[in-house]
């Protein structure tokens, strides 16, 4: 399964962390990153967990690294998410934003 194909935007995040208990109690969230021109891109919604376990292997087949984190041993695994009913809009320092979705 490729993950791309279904053109969703994907995040992987501990089971073993904080904001993995939050994102369950409270699932909507903002994500926001600043290019170094001063842009804003802000991405909002509901974080829905993805319950297939297909998501989380192309993750570590992809960076095998995060098998030293993410295994049996350690009884961590890697949650995947992505966001629905989500707005992302790209925003200058000066001006209105525009929306992507």
């Amino acid at each position: 399964m490729n993950a791309f194909m279904e053109r969703k935007v994907l995040f992987g995040i501990g089971d073993f962390k904080a904001v993995y208990r939050q994102l369950q109690a409270n699932p909507l969230t903002e994500i926001v990153a600043c290019r170094p021109d001063g842009h804003w891109l802000r991405y909002t919604g509901k974080a829905v967990f993805e319950t297939d376990p297909r998501y989380a292997e192309a993750v570590l087949a992809s960076a095998p690294q995060l098998r030293d984190i993410y295994n049996e041993k350690t009884g961590y695994k890697m949650a995947m998410f992505h966001l629905e009913d989500a707005t992302a809009v790209v925003i200058p320092i000066m001006g209105k934003g525009e929306d992507l979705l």
